[in-house]
């Protein structure tokens, strides 16, 4: 059995102060609070805001978010973190609707609970992806392309 409440909690805290603050520099800025926002990271790490606000707001937005180390880490971690968990979460729903193992999701769990921590199975579902195309797709690079969406419908 997975702890995957335990796992939800761990990225909830990053996915809230993550929202909050955006919500936080929308209202800093007078940017209307339902404004949709996309932010991600570029290549070279730095934070990128993407949203339908003034070019002058969205880069005085962007500059205080890229000095914000506490909010550049927990995106760096999100970027991780959350793909990997709607992995598990999705593969176990099917799991109990349908009564199938997903072996990929089989693969990424140790037989000892000690070593099924979120970091434990985030770290082996990466190396299964870095291994499983060694750059060759874009399946190895979802956290590269990672981006938390506020005010967006899925």
């Amino acid at each position: 059995q997975l702890p995957l409440t335990q796992y939800k909690q761990t990225v909830a805290q990053d996915l809230s102060y993550v929202r909050e603050t955006l919500r936080h520099k929308l209202a800093e800025y007078n940017v209307h609070p339902a404004t949709a926002l996309s932010v991600s990271k570029t290549e070279q790490g730095s934070i990128q805001l993407d949203g339908k606000i003034p070019d002058q707001v969205r880069e005085r937005i962007q500059q205080d978010l890229n000095n914000n180390r506490g909010f550049g880490e927990a995106l760096s971690r999100l970027s991780v973190t959350e793909p990997t968990l709607h992995f598990m979460d999705n593969a176990l729903k099917l799991n109990q609707a349908y009564g199938v193992n997903n072996s990929l999701l089989d693969s990424l769990l140790s037989d000892n609970q000690q070593f099924n921590g979120l970091q434990d199975v985030i770290h082996r579902y990466d190396s299964l992806k870095r291994n499983a195309n060694s750059g060759q797709s874009d399946f190895g690079n979802s956290a590269q392309r990672y981006a938390f969406n506020l005010n967006t419908r899925a």
